[in-house]
């Protein structure tokens, strides 16, 4: 499906039928001392992504922990990101009404202010981005990659040169 500095995502079928997207994360520079507490950290970090659960957040379904990383499973979106939509309305091969503008924008805003607010401890997403809000079949917004960018010092977050005033306060 693509990939990102954190690693490639792929699409597969289950032998149910269920379209997934799993996202192998770049593998850990192997021989390293810290290598196991680090995997033991990002494992920790994933239970509690797991366990979020909101009609605009991405869930996380589950996890592998690998030899030398972890792949993440997640339902297959097969209407695309954001900015997938976004190019499309640029190219005139999509039209997206100013409800649906408004839906997505306020969508985007529910799925961060469970995260930040209605959650304890808080979780910050780090790196909200186009290509990170997923679009349901009715333009309904998912986040994705959910507090990802701090498990993972490789991810782009800075990519942007923004970072949140939230992020240098006493959150997650």
């Amino acid at each position: 499906l693509g990939s990102s500095p954190s690693g490639k995502y792929y699409r597969t079928v289950l032998d149910n039928g269920l379209a997934i997207a799993v996202k192998r994360l770049e593998p850990f520079q192997t021989g390293s001392p810290e290598r196991k507490s680090l995997k033991r950290k990002i494992q920790k970090e994933l239970e509690t992504l797991a366990s979020l659960r909101h009609r605009n957040l991405m869930s996380l379904r589950a996890y592998v922990r690998e030899p030398v990383g972890f792949s993440l499973v997640y339902d297959y979106v097969p209407t695309g990101s954001l900015e997938d939509a976004m190019n499309r309305v640029r190219d005139n091969q999509l039209q997206l009404s100013w409800e649906v503008r408004l839906r997505i924008a306020v969508g985007v805003v529910k799925g961060l202010q469970y995260l930040h607010f209605e959650r304890d401890p808080s979780i910050l997403h780090y790196n909200l981005k186009p290509t990170n809000v997923m679009l349901g079949a009715e333009f309904e917004p998912r986040l994705a990659d959910c507090g990802l960018a701090k498990l993972m010092p490789n991810l782009d977050r800075t990519t942007s040169g923004y970072s949140a005033p939230e992020c240098f306060q006493n959150r997650r």
